[in-house]
């Protein structure tokens, strides 16, 4: 499952994610568990109006790229099925 995080990041401080996205209606970065830099740019869009996900293991956050960049590429909005 992805969770979204809604809360001021900085307030997050004492959780742990390993395994975070940055996902807006077109971009896709993963982010480094620490949260202090962007890992890897999946696809760059000019949406700049993101959301930080978690996902609860490596195989549903592999899935959730495929499946995010899968929408973007086709030109559909991943955030209507996350939010």
């Amino acid at each position: 499952m992805l969770q979204v995080i809604t809360k001021p990041f900085l307030q997050e401080e004492k959780s742990f994610y390993p395994y975070l996205l940055v996902v807006s209606s077109d971009s896709l970065y993963i982010m480094s568990p620490d949260r202090t830099m962007l890992i890897e740019t999946i696809i760059e869009g000019k949406d700049n109006d993101g959301y930080v996900c978690a996902a609860d293991d490596e195989d549903h956050f592999l899935e959730c790229i495929i499946d995010i960049k899968r929408d973007i590429l086709n030109g559909f909005n991943p955030l209507d099925w996350i939010l």
